[in-house]
């Protein structure tokens, strides 16, 4: 089975396990305009109406793509409000 080039930032080292939240994607930063994915690196924009999920402080972001993708693996759980 080949990795997934995705997994190469030993993300699971501070990904897994954490609580998220889906939410509409706002910069951290007033100087920042945009992040990025911490897995496939798609630019996140303000200006695109994206949602996203997020740490909850909200300063890592994972697409949704890449939310399906390696939830399971790295046993997320959802923020409930």
């Amino acid at each position: 089975m080949q990795e997934d080039w995705r997994l190469l930032k030993g993300q699971e080292d501070y990904l897994k396990g954490k609580q998220l939240r889906f939410c509409l994607y706002l910069p951290q930063a007033e100087l920042n305009d945009h992040d990025h994915c911490e897995f496939c690196m798609e630019k996140l924009e303000p200006n695109r109406s994206q949602y996203a999920y997020c740490t909850l402080d909200r300063r890592i972001w994972i697409c949704q793509q890449c939310f399906k993708d390696f939830c399971k693996q790295f046993s997320w759980e959802l923020e409930i409000e």
